[in-house]
């Protein structure tokens, strides 16, 4: 029996509208559920991924293509770490609360809009007096004895909040940095006494 042309034709132009009705679908529930959770958890940033090409445009996804939404809370995590900071501080100058900063990639960050997408961000305090106040001196801990300075620490303690409120996002570590200030504590610019409490938050 000879195939029918108009036959082939019929089934191939609906196979084509059947794969653009499920590519309109995609790009349609794609689009309402990235924009569901931008309103309702507010991230930092968002990156799309279409068919693995970041930032490329949702209508360019390929019928039963994949579209990926990776969102990032960092800089939330971020403003509430410097927050908490400024607020578990010493004030007998103010100037140990004022110079609570965030770095990316070794550089300060002036504004948190420019941690964006950034993975890792490290907040840390360039004072002389930061590892003071942080450690002690000898038997003499804390450093401060002021009501909101907590016993183990401005950062020590900043930990543990920060990890009940954002450990579902961030993955947050108490350590020690070197900090290029241009000035340093005796004859080792890296050794520990030039070394400054931070904490280093990883987007999850």
């Amino acid at each position: 029996m000879a195939r029918s042309f108009a036959s082939d034709r019929f089934v191939t132009v609906a196979l084509r509208g059947a794969q653009q009705a499920v590519q309109r679908q995609l790009v349609t529930t794609a689009r309402a559920q990235i924009e569901r959770v931008q309103q309702r958890a507010n991230p930092s940033a968002t990156a799309v991924y279409v068919d693995g090409c970041k930032g490329a445009p949702l209508d360019s996804v390929k019928p039963f293509g994949v579209v990926y939404a990776e969102f990032s809370y960092l800089a939330q995590v971020v403003e509430a770490a410097l927050d908490l900071l400024s607020s578990t501080s010493p004030i007998e100058t103010g100037a140990y609360g004022d110079s609570h900063a965030a770095y990316v990639d070794g550089e300060r960050v002036a504004e948190l809009s420019v941690i964006g997408e950034a993975r890792r961000v490290v907040i840390s305090n360039e004072t002389p007096y930061a590892r003071v106040i942080e450690v002690g001196i000898g038997s003499r801990v804390p450093w401060s004895k002021q009501q909101q300075v907590p016993a183990q620490g401005p950062y020590r303690a900043a930990v543990r909040a920060l990890r009940r409120q954002f450990g579902h996002v961030a993955k947050i570590v108490f350590t020690f940095v070197a900090l290029d200030v241009g000035t340093f504590i005796g004859d080792a610019p890296h050794g520990p006494k030039n070394r400054f409490p931070a904490l280093i938050l990883e987007a999850r």
